[in-house]
C-alpha cells in the first residue's frame, strides 16, 4: 500500500513548522491568490496550512466520519459510535471538532443554587452548593468558586 503524501510528510520532517511552510509553499502555487503575497509565508498561510494538514489527517484517519457528521448532525456509522461522548461537529473549514461549550447556556449568578462535586467524599457524591463569587472571563464566561451548603 502506498504512503499518502501527509505519512511522506512526517516520516521525513521532524518539525511540524517546516511542514506548515512546506504545505503553505504548495498551496501558493496551487492557489493564484497567495503568488502576490512576497516571498515570507504570513501567520495567516501558516494557520491555513495547519488546518490542511489537520484536515488531510482526519480523511487518512477518520474515514467517511465528516461525511457523516455534515449529512446526519450525528455519529450514525457504527465504527465511530465511541467518539459520541466528544460530541465532535464538523466546522466551515470542514474539519471535525468537538467544543465543550457548542451549547450556550446563561452564566451562573451570584447566590444561585447548584450541585457541587464533593472531592472529599469516596465514590460520585454531590452537595448542594452556592455560587459565591464569580469571575468573567476573556470569553465571557462566568469562573466561580462553590461552597457547599450547610
Amino acid at each position: 500500500m502506498e504512503q499518502s503524501i501527509l505519512s511522506k510528510l512526517l516520516s521525513r520532517y521532524s518539525s511540524l513548522t517546516k511542514i506548515q511552510r512546506i504545505i503553505a509553499y504548495g498551496r501558493r502555487f496551487y492557489l493564484p491568490r497567495a503568488l502576490k503575497e512576497g516571498l515570507t509565508i504570513t501567520p495567516i498561510e501558516m494557520e491555513e496550512a495547519l488546518n490542511k494538514l489537520i484536515y488531510m489527517d482526519q480523511q487518512e484517519n477518520f474515514p467517511g466520519l465528516a461525511d457523516n457528521l455534515r449529512k446526519r448532525g450525528t455519529i450514525t456509522l457504527p465504527k465511530w459510535k465511541h467518539l459520541l461522548a466528544l460530541a465532535p461537529f464538523v466546522d466551515s473549514d470542514g474539519l471535525i471538532k468537538r467544543s465543550k461549550w457548542r451549547v450556550d447556556q446563561p452564566n451562573l449568578k451570584l447566590g444561585e443554587v447548584v450541585l457541587v462535586l464533593d472531592e472529599a467524599q469516596l465514590g460520585n457524591k454531590w452537595v448542594l452548593g452556592q455560587v459565591s463569587e464569580i469571575h468573567p472571563g476573556g470569553d465571557g464566561r462566568v469562573r466561580r468558586r462553590l461552597k457547599p451548603k450547610a
